[in-house]
């Protein structure tokens, strides 16, 4: 299964990540910017589908 579609939400992506030592300030700017993706990726998804829909 591709990685991208294996993970149904972004908190399952997370808990599939092993923690490391970074401060707490670049944990929580990766963390965001990681959930801005997942969010782009899913509005992504849904365009394609209705688009797909329209034949």
């Amino acid at each position: 299964m591709n990685k991208l579609t294996r993970y149904s939400s972004f908190e399952e992506m997370k808990r599939d990540i092993e923690p490391t030592n970074l401060p707490v300030a670049e944990k929580q700017r990766l963390d965001a910017e990681a959930r801005q993706m997942a969010e782009m990726l899913q509005a992504l998804c849904a365009k394609r589908v209705t688009s797909n829909t329209r034949k």
